[in-house]
């Protein structure tokens, strides 16, 4: 991961990289999956990290977080020769000419290799059933489901950078004990072949 945070944005003039963002983005379809041999399951890593609990209301039996995410993965159509584009090792195109029906606004950067790191700041909010008869000493076990609509494990791997939410940006709460986190893959059979 380290790596992919060392990405830098370079050339000798604008117009060298608005020729080299023309060149891979003219004809990019970001409806398609991102690999050359459509039959590869590209692989998608996440690494999340828990910013904050920011609301939890016993009453609605709801939660909400802060997440803050680094999520990356290898797109084969982003590739390129730096020595040919002016010693460019990195872009930063708009996240919507990369993925489908996103309103992120968040920095997307691509890599000479195809890497693609994408960093959204997401608040999630979630039911969570809780049982307050123990109040004041009661614990929740609160899950939140993220997943890939539309895609099977045959198209899409994720996978977790960890099996943990970093920590290092959490904002402790003063009302509410962060007691442990935990990341899994679910698979679901759909019933539909790709």
């Amino acid at each position: 991961m380290g790596d992919l945070v060392k990405l830098a944005i370079f050339s000798l003039t604008y117009n060298q990289t608005s020729q080299l963002m023309s060149s891979l983005l003219s004809n990019y379809d970001p409806t398609i999956r991102p690999v050359i041999d459509q039959s590869k399951v590209v692989t998608i890593t996440a690494l999340m990290l828990l910013g904050a609990i920011r609301t939890v209301n016993e009453k609605e039996q709801t939660i909400s977080i802060r997440l803050y995410c680094w999520i990356w993965w290898e797109d084969e159509l982003l590739t390129w020769t730096p020595s040919d584009h002016g010693n460019i090792t990195a872009i930063s195109p708009q996240i919507q000419q990369l993925l489908v029906d996103t309103s992120e606004i968040t920095p997307v950067y691509v890599n000479y290799t195809g890497t693609v790191v994408w960093a959204p700041n997401i608040l999630l909010e979630q039911l969570c059933k809780m049982d307050m008869t123990k109040f004041p000493m009661d614990e929740h076990n609160c899950t939140f489901l993220i997943y890939s609509v539309g895609s099977s494990t045959s198209e899409i791997s994720l996978q977790y950078a960890q099996k943990n939410l970093d920590l290092r940006q959490y904002t402790v709460n003063g009302e509410w004990e962060l007691l442990k986190t935990e990341t899994s893959i679910l698979t679901f059979d759909t019933g539909v072949s790709p």
